[in-house]
């Protein structure tokens, strides 16, 4: 099986949008990890960047704006990469989308074009 990188379809598109990523305890109950920004985005995921690296292969919740609509979708943490002291870049790849999630994505994508 190829990189998460090889299997993208389509290159990101550089975005800056507020995020905000969960991760959910035993309990079912979600825990707030941390708030950045997206770096870039594509329909299969984004990169982030926040003050502290996330668990490779953890699954989590990322809320993000996107203009006027704010989604969660959930995602897996495919890569982590420090940038400087206290800034980590993680790629991270979505997961089970739903049709309105999708579609979603792929409006406000094609508004930055």
């Amino acid at each position: 099986m190829g990189s998460f990188r090889e299997r993208r379809r389509e290159p990101p598109r550089q975005v800056l949008n507020l995020v905000s990523v969960d991760q959910r305890e035993d309990s079912g109950a979600p825990t707030e990890l941390a708030a950045g920004r997206t770096l870039d985005l594509s329909p299969r995921g984004m990169r982030i960047e926040l003050s502290r690296p996330l668990p490779l292969r953890s699954r989590i919740q990322v809320t993000v704006a996107l203009a006027e609509r704010i989604i969660t979708l959930d995602a897996q943490v495919r890569h982590v990469d420090e940038v400087s002291e206290g800034v980590c870049s993680m790629g991270i790849e979505f997961v089970e989308l739903s049709v309105e999630q999708t579609e979603a994505l792929e409006e406000f994508l094609h508004g930055c074009a």
